[in-house]
């Protein structure tokens, strides 16, 4: 039975519900994004019987819950499923709603899930103010922090393998700000896994978090991305990401298992995927063009036009950022709606992270990419 307890945002308050099989996940609320960890029980539980089902008296308040209380059918093989079972012994069915948090989706056809990829353009529109701000924001700190390094590590170069140090230290700004973009994008599937229309405020700058997020991003191109072959499953890697926020993500026994389960389902959200990737690179192309067209244009009107020409790149870029941003909260929406429209993708996933898996998992994915880059890639451009 769910377990309702409150968000401990003080600003927020809502009350959520999870499954019980959610316990110790982390998840973040649907209204605020405030990350939490689900309690094994809360104190709303107190008015359930001891076999953890609500009163008799309440039952026909809550729909749902009668219904689970009760036999019923599996609805793929029909097979009788009793104590309100969320799992058929026979064929693996598994029930949604033991699955999403509190306010998601149930399984919907193909045809709406393709839909709501293309509703998710308007979605980014109508949010491009906070998602400005995240370029803005990210770009700002990106910048001082390199200028910084800069500034401050000059010196580095003096010394034997300065350089090399220096260069490791800019690396690790990179994979910061890359983190500070990956934890709204993260919130982005979030929202539309919980079916909320606005877009998640910019994170915070919690410089430690950032870095995490952004190492936890490299693990997950090097088993979902640099092997190449193992791209297709992707955005299930991602959905994990989001749903669990821990090393599930890298699981790829489960990403196997989940595309095998629903596999006309990945080919839908890919053909959305692909095309909105196809809009983001023509948008980005016009506006590099135009922006080039008018700097150069600019740049032929003296010290003046340079100047101005020097603003024109500047706040060009930033829009181009800007744009690139919210199409990619748009590809970020499609892949939560993969989740809230197929919830038995994430019933597959394991109760607890399986650390040898993973370690696997990023060892092999790495040694797969450098044979694919280094040996097999160059002998077939030759």
């Amino acid at each position: 039975m769910p377990i309702r307890f409150h968000c401990g945002n003080p600003e927020c308050g809502r009350l959520i519900e999870a499954p019980e099989r959610l316990a110790g996940r982390e998840l973040r609320c649907p209204a605020c994004s405030h990350p939490f960890t689900v309690p094994s029980a809360g104190p709303e539980e107190a008015g359930r019987t001891p076999d953890g089902d609500l009163p008799p008296a309440d039952l026909a308040a809550h729909p749902e819950a009668a219904a689970r209380s009760s036999e019923r059918s599996c609805p793929e093989c029909h097979t009788m499923l009793t104590g309100g079972a969320a799992v058929c012994p026979a064929c693996g069915w598994v029930d949604p709603a033991a699955v999403l948090p509190a306010g998601a989706a149930g399984e919907a056809s193909v045809g709406t899930l393709l839909l709501a990829c293309f509703q998710a353009l308007a979605y980014g529109v109508s949010n491009l103010g906070s998602i400005f701000k995240l370029a803005l924001y990210g770009t700002a700190f990106g910048a001082v922090l390199t200028f910084l390094l800069q500034l401050f590590g000059g010196f580095l170069l003096l010394t034997p393998g300065g350089h090399l140090v220096l260069t490791g230290l800019l690396l690790m700004v990179q994979v910061t700000v890359g983190g500070y973009y990956l934890r709204y994008f993260l919130d982005a599937v979030i929202s539309s896994l919980e079916g909320t229309a606005m877009a998640p405020d910019v994170p915070p700058f919690d410089v430690k978090e950032m870095f995490h997020t952004g190492l936890r991003g490299l693990a997950l191109a090097a088993v979902y991305v640099l092997p190449v072959i193992s791209l297709p499953l992707l955005p299930l890697g991602f959905l994990a990401w989001a749903f669990a926020n821990d090393s599930r993500a890298l699981d790829l026994p489960w990403a196997l298992r989940a595309a095998a389960w629903r596999p006309g389902r990945l080919v839908v959200l890919w053909a959305a995927l692909v095309l909105w990737l196809a809009v983001l690179v023509a948008a980005d192309v016009v506006l590099v063009v135009a922006i080039s067209a008018v700097a150069a244009a600019l740049g032929r009107s003296g010290c003046g036009g340079m100047l101005l020409a020097l603003l024109v790149v500047g706040v060009g870029w930033l829009v181009l950022l800007g744009v690139s941003a919210m199409f990619v909260t748009v590809l970020c929406r499609c892949v939560g709606m993969l989740g809230r429209h197929t919830p038995a993708l994430l019933a597959l996933l394991p109760e607890a992270p399986r650390p040898r898996v993973t370690v696997v998992c990023v060892a092999g994915g790495l040694v797969v990419a450098a044979l694919v880059w280094l040996v097999i890639l160059p002998a077939i451009l030759r």
